[in-house]
C-alpha cells in the first residue's frame, strides 16, 4: 500500500471520528437532560454491577463512588455543551438566602423522620428522646453525607436536571418526574443486594416519599434561587436515624395507618398550596441554570 493510500485512510478515519463526536455533542445539545440521565444511570449503574462481582455486597468505596453519578455526569453534560464547569460546580456557594431557610432545612427533614413517633405522642403515647446511636456518630453521619457523599446528588437532581426542565415545564411537574428518576436511580440497591435499608417490599412507599420530598427541595431550590447547599443540608438531615422513640403503647391509628408517607404527602402538598405548582416559588421566579 502506496504512503498515500495510508495517509488517506488516516485522514478518512479522524473525519469519521470527528463526525461521531459531532454528532454525539449534537444529541447532547439537543436533550441535555436526557444525556444527563443516561450518563448517570451508566455511571451509577455500572458501579453497582461491580460492586456486586466483585464484592458481593455494597462497601464503604462503592457507595461513595455510585452516589457521585449525578454530579459527575451533570459536570460532563456541561463541559460537553461548552458552558461553564466551574460556575455550575460554584453555585453552590449561593450561601446567602437567609438564616430562616437553613433552619427549615435541619429541622423539616427531621420532623418527618420522626413523623410516626410525634403523631404518636400527639396521641398521648410516651415519647422519649433516644438516638439508635451516640450523638457524635450523627453529627459524623450528616456531615459525611453533606461533603463527600448524598448531598452531592442534589448538584444533578436539582442543579441540572430541575433547573433545565422547569424553564420549559411546570416545577411541580418536574419535581415529580425527578422524583422518579432518583427513586429508580437506587433501584439496584434493592434488587442487587441485601441491605435491610433497601428491602424491594418497601418500594412502592419508597417511590411515594421521594416523590414528595423531590417537591419539597425543588421548593427550597427555587424558593432560595438556587439555594443548593440549602438542599444539601437538607437531604444530609433526612438521611439521619431518628432521634425519638415510642416508649409505651403504640396507637393503633400509628399503628396501622402509613403515617410516614402521609406526612410526606402532606407537607408537599403544602408546600404546593404555598408556593404554587408553576414555580414552587412564593415570588415565582425561578433560579438561574448554573453554567450558563
Amino acid at each position: 500500500m502506496s504512503d498515500r493510500s495510508i495517509e488517506g485512510s488516516a485522514d478518512g478515519e479522524s473525519v469519521d471520528s470527528h463526525s461521531r463526536i459531532r454528532g454525539l455533542k449534537g444529541a447532547v445539545e439537543r436533550s441535555p437532560v436526557l444525556a444527563f440521565v443516561v450518563l448517570t444511570f451508566v455511571y451509577t449503574w455500572g458501579i453497582d454491577v461491580i460492586g456486586l462481582l466483585v464484592f458481593d455486597a455494597p462497601g464503604e468505596l462503592h457507595v461513595l463512588h455510585r452516589v457521585w453519578g449525578p454530579l459527575i455526569a451533570g459536570g460532563v453534560i456541561v463541559w460537553v455543551l461548552d458552558e461553564d464547569v466551574r460556575s455550575y460546580v460554584g453555585h453552590v456557594k449561593n450561601v446567602r438566602v437567609g438564616a430562616h431557610w437553613y433552619v427549615i432545612a435541619l429541622v423539616l427533614p427531621l420532623f418527618l423522620t420522626d413523623a410516626e413517633t410525634l403523631v404518636a405522642l400527639a396521641l398521648g403515647s410516651n415519647v422519649a428522646f433516644e438516638p439508635t446511636v451516640p450523638l457524635v456518630l450523627y453529627l459524623l453521619n450528616f456531615l459525611v453525607v453533606l461533603f463527600v457523599a448524598g448531598s452531592l446528588e442534589e448538584f444533578g437532581w436539582r442543579g441540572f436536571a430541575q433547573s433545565r426542565l422547569q424553564k420549559q415545564y411546570s416545577a411541580l411537574v418536574i419535581a415529580v418526574v425527578v422524583g422518579i428518576l432518583w427513586a429508580s436511580w437506587h433501584l439496584p440497591l434493592f434488587l442487587l443486594f441485601d441491605l435491610a435499608a433497601y428491602d424491594a417490599g418497601i418500594l412502592p412507599s419508597y417511590y411515594l416519599t421521594t416523590m414528595a420530598q423531590s417537591v419539597i427541595f425543588a421548593w427550597m431550590y427555587n424558593s432560595t434561587s438556587g439555594g443548593l447547599l440549602v438542599v444539601m443540608i437538607a437531604h444530609a438531615a433526612g438521611n439521619l436515624p431518628p432521634f425519638l422513640a415510642v416508649t409505651g403503647e403504640t396507637p393503633e391509628l400509628v399503628a396501622t395507618l402509613p403515617i410516614r408517607e402521609l406526612t410526606y404527602v402532606a407537607v408537599a402538598l403544602a408546600v404546593v398550596l404555598y408556593a404554587g405548582s408553576r414555580t414552587l416559588s412564593r415570588d415565582g421566579e425561578l433560579p438561574p441554570i448554573p453554567g450558563r
